[in-house]
């Protein structure tokens, strides 16, 4: 293999070969540290992999990987003839080739217990490629594969520029988006969720299945029963009126609540949404804004438009990716939404994640 300034083959006996992007190479953009063969992708220790999978039975699926307590998302990208693909990503923090690898079986093992799931591996070409078509979004596609990425980088990184970055006002807000190409961008998400869990999955559905989305991420993280139990004896208002409904909705949970020595099953899960809408104009783009706001509204949700931080949030989304910092909501299978802003982190820290007067 001929020698690149950008990707560097590394092989021992100790671990799998994989590619050292070099980060001390200007310019480059791409936001992986090693890629492997097989379709393993590394980002500070955060080791990740995509399957494709068929979601005939989504709500069993999603089930059975929180039950799982896996920290997973699902990714979503409009093809060429406007039909939504999906792909799930798993992700695993902390993690060795080893330690992830065997993640990876498990998983694949669980969801082939579903009728007609199939999940597969995307390998490393076939994962360059979805990360160059969502680079592409709102152009004509350009397939590449992983070896044009490894022998002209500088070529294949034009891909992830744009030309302008606008701001919009309208009444009260501040709206921003991306122009490229003919067409004008935003990375949208929901700002709060209502009580209701019902009324969240309205809101994700209305947003995924709108014609003008191209990309969309919804992110679950599991969430351990004593970090919710710490936050709601210290945080939580009304918590003796709470626990009496809880223990007839969720006397499982009731009883965990005043028993620490019982085991851990995550039975909370962050959950969150955030897509990129694309239009040919900004006027256009802004309506279907104004409209689509007016809809979450309705479902007691309210919408936002990311304005800072909006370029890394959208790379995010295209390279289905796993940075931290959306807003998210808590939710059990007992229990009815219960809103939080979070980071990543929170799950092992002490910052706020339940807040006062959920329910």
């Amino acid at each position: 293999m001929e020698k690149n300034n950008y990707f560097i083959y590394k092989k021992n006996k100790k671990e799998e070969p994989y590619y050292l992007v070099n980060q001390k190479e200007k310019g480059t953009m791409f936001l992986y540290d090693r890629l492997y063969p097989n379709g393993y992708f590394v980002q500070n220790k955060i080791y990740s992999a995509v399957f494709s999978v068929n979601f005939q039975n989504e709500k069993y699926i999603l089930r059975l990987l929180r039950n799982a307590s896996l920290d997973f998302r699902i990714f979503n990208m409009r093809n060429e003839q406007g039909i939504m693909d999906t792909f799930f990503l798993l992700y695993e923090a902390d993690s060795n080739y080893e330690q992830f690898d065997k993640l990876s079986d498990y998983v694949i093992e669980e969801l082939l217990k579903e009728e007609n799931c199939f999940p597969r591996l995307l390998s490393l070409n076939e994962r360059i490629r979805l990360i160059h078509r969502g680079c592409l979004l709102g152009k004509e596609e350009n397939y590449l594969n992983v070896m044009d990425y490894i022998k002209a980088f500088p070529e294949c990184k034009k891909d992830f520029r744009f030309d302008t970055l606008s701001f919009h006002e309208t009444g009260n807000e501040m709206r921003a988006d991306i122009e490229g190409e003919g067409y004008s961008m935003a990375v949208l998400g929901v700002q709060n969720y209502p009580e209701d869990k019902n009324a969240m999955e309205r809101i994700n559905t209305r947003i995924l299945k709108n014609n003008y989305i191209t990309a969309g991420i919804r992110i679950f993280e599991s969430v351990s029963d004593q970090t919710v139990i710490h936050h709601m004896k210290t945080i939580y208002m009304g918590l003796d009126s709470h626990m009496v409904k809880l223990k007839k909705t969720d006397s499982e949970f009731y009883e965990l609540f005043y028993n620490n020595t019982a085991d851990d099953k995550a039975r909370y899960t962050f959950c969150g949404c955030i897509a990129l809408l694309c239009a040919e104009s900004s006027t256009e783009l802004l309506e279907e804004l104004d409209q689509l706001s007016e809809e979450i509204r309705s479902d007691g949700g309210n919408l936002v438009v990311y304005q800072t931080g909006k370029r890394s949030v959208y790379e995010n989304i295209i390279t289905a990716g796993i940075d931290s910092g959306y807003t998210r909501t808590v939710y059990t299978k007992n229990l009815e939404g219960m809103a939080a802003d979070s980071l990543l982190e929170s799950r092992n820290s002490l910052m706020d994640i339940l807040k006062e007067n959920i329910i």
